[in-house]
């Protein structure tokens, strides 16, 4: 019987408030890929609008020499930060379709392309070079994140793709090249 509090160690296999589902061959795509690939999709929006309007913003002109520099740099940071934006959610968007179809190098890529995008907009958060929306867009992408690498759908990112050749060329046990036989040796002439 599960216990009412949790305990530290396994929990009870039959306990379906923490069983954990992994996908196997033939269950379609896993619904934290498809969250992911929605979150993601969704996130480049928000990316695309905050770059826009960071590069498109009003800047005013300053009083003295002193004020001026300092809107100009202020400007600089906030173009930097817009157009790194702007990319990302264009990156962003390309590589969703493939998460979702399960292409694990581009699940990495996505992540690359996602770790420094969250960067630069941490920064233009902390920095205050844009809205409180840099923080919601954040955390936004943070969870598709965590959601494309959850343990549960590592095995339907491993799978081969359709039409990928097998690895090696028959010598090592495990390696076979269609049509081959791994006792065939390759002809040394």
């Amino acid at each position: 019987m599960p216990a009412m509090m949790p305990t530290p160690g396994r929990p009870d296999p039959r306990d379906r408030n923490r069983a954990v589902r992994v996908w196997t061959e033939g269950d379609g795509v896993p619904t934290a890929v498809t969250v992911a690939t929605v979150l993601l999709l969704l996130v480049s929006v928000l990316l695309l609008i905050m770059g826009v309007v960071l590069w498109s913003v009003d800047r005013p002109e300053g009083v003295d020499a002193a004020h001026r520099e300092y809107i100009r740099n202020r400007s600089v940071n906030m173009r930097v930060v817009g157009t790194v934006q702007i990319v990302g959610a264009l990156a962003l968007a390309w590589l969703a379709p493939s998460v979702r179809r399960g292409d694990a190098r581009r699940r990495r890529w996505t992540l690359a392309v996602a770790a420094v995008t969250l960067f630069f907009t941490l920064a233009a958060f902390l920095f205050a070079l844009g809205a409180a929306g840099q923080a919601v867009i954040a955390v936004v992408l943070a969870a598709a994140c965590l959601a494309m690498y959850r343990p549960s759908v590592t095995p339907y990112f491993r799978r081969p793709a359709p039409g990928a050749e097998p690895d090696g060329d028959g010598h090592l046990p495990g390696d076979a090249r269609p049509g081959r036989t791994p006792d065939a040796r390759p002809d040394e002439s």
